[in-house]
């Protein structure tokens, strides 16, 4: 996707190099079990139900695919786990993408608001400061 977006940009005769901006789901807690069992709570129904909405399908019917259910594998696009899993998983993300901003988004899926404010509070605690090393506007 990031190599159609730099052909259509260079096609539209920019000049000047393009920002890539990528998003990502986040829960970061204490451990990565912890994050799991959470997020396994909450995403499928989120993702089932996001789905359904832009294909028509019932939710129930949705098949979700291994890079939104695999938590924790390098294939999964949520970063999701400990402070240091999560920094990992957004380099990556990063890295794979040649981005130079990135989006969190960890309000979703109607997760309990403390668990919500938990993740977020780790993660500004323990991950941003590393990523900001990253020269990102995160």
């Amino acid at each position: 996707m990031r190599d159609r977006y730099l052909e259509v940009w260079a096609e539209c005769g920019h000049a000047h190099k393009p920002h890539i901006t990528v998003l990502a789901h986040v829960h970061c807690a204490p451990t990565s079990q912890e994050a799991i069992d959470h997020l396994r709570q909450y995403q499928p129904p989120f993702q089932s139900w996001v789905i359904s909405k832009k294909t028509g399908v019932k939710p129930e019917e949705v098949e979700l695919p291994p890079r939104i259910t695999n938590f924790g594998s390098p294939e999964c696009v949520i970063a999701c786990g400990s402070p240091q899993q999560v920094h990992d998983k957004i380099c990556q993300i990063v890295e794979l993408m040649g981005a130079d901003r990135y989006i969190y988004q960890g309000d979703y899926g109607g997760q309990p608001w403390p668990k919500v404010m938990g993740s977020l509070e780790r993660f500004s605690d323990r991950v941003l400061r590393q990523l900001k090393t990253l020269d990102l506007a995160a």
